[in-house]
């Protein structure tokens, strides 16, 4: 009896400790990094592989102590950093031959339309027959900076899916891009008397001051006031003052705020003639 005990004791001793030997070695693996990335990378979240699982991003999305991540240039629409998957270890962006040119984004469209993501990445541990690459065909970023489609990462990896909203996906999960971009609202004029109109403009700048031009979005920011019975603005950015006082204006464009604009009312000054009866 005193034996069965004693072995069931040492098996279980065995068993942790094997699993303190495969943390040991994952972070091991995770520490081997060759490049360091934190929260200014500039993608987040969990891609979804039908054979291999969770794929992380940014250590930010999965609480690593290991600094890592994925980051698009907002000039060039190039993709670098390192993913991670607990089952095949770390995916490289920055991989690349004759024959696999790695990812890129189409930044004209970041955060205004659907940008394309085309090229490969590939996964380090690749060998024994298996190349590693993983190809970005029908792979997006919507003008909200969610991604969206499949990558295909051949018998090992399968199909990858970057956001669980997708058809035939399911789950909740999706990997984001954390965009630069910035918002500015400019008015005709910021003072105004009661029933006075001005328009307000909002400039929409995809790269926050890089090299691609601000554009108007106006008329498809969304617009509010913080005190109507001040003054109102309606979805064009046209302002109508109502009553004394100060009021901000605020806009924002696919999740990107504005810093709001002061406008102050004045109630119009009554003329003696407009008062006595003629």
């Amino acid at each position: 009896m005193k034996k069965k005990i004693f072995q069931s004791i040492l098996a279980l001793c065995l068993v942790g400790i094997i699993i303190l030997a495969g943390n040991y070695f994952l972070n091991q693996e995770r520490s081997a990094l060759p490049v360091q990335a934190d929260t200014s990378d500039n993608i987040s979240g969990f891609a979804w592989s039908e054979k291999i699982g969770w794929i992380s991003f940014n250590n930010t999305s999965d609480g690593s102590a290991v600094n890592y991540g994925v980051n698009i240039n907002p000039t060039t629409g190039s993709i670098s950093g390192f993913a991670w998957s607990e089952n095949i270890g770390w995916i490289d962006f920055d991989a690349s031959d004759a024959t696999h040119p790695s990812a890129t984004v189409d930044t004209s469209k970041l955060g205004t339309a659907n940008a394309s993501v085309t090229g490969w990445a590939r996964a380090v541990a690749h060998g024994g027959g298996w190349d590693g690459w993983i190809k970005f065909t029908n792979v997006y970023i919507d003008s909200s900076n969610d991604w969206h489609g499949w990558a295909w990462g051949s018998d090992v990896i399968g199909w990858i899916s970057f956001n669980s909203s997708d058809p035939n996906a399911g789950g909740n999960y999706k990997v984001v891009y954390q965009s630069a971009a910035t918002l500015s609202i400019s008015c005709e004029t910021t003072t105004l008397n009661a029933n006075e109109t001005t328009t307000c403009s909002a400039n929409y700048d995809p790269d926050g001051g890089g090299p691609q031009s601000a554009i108007d979005v106006s008329s498809s920011a969304s617009w509010w006031s913080s005190n109507s019975s001040i003054a109102t603005i309606d979805s064009s950015g046209s302002v109508t003052a109502i009553g004394n006082g100060t009021v901000n204006i605020d806009a924002s464009y696919h999740g990107t705020p504005a810093p709001p604009i002061t406008i102050t009312v004045n109630q119009r000054k009554t003329h003696w003639y407009e008062i006595i009866p003629w």
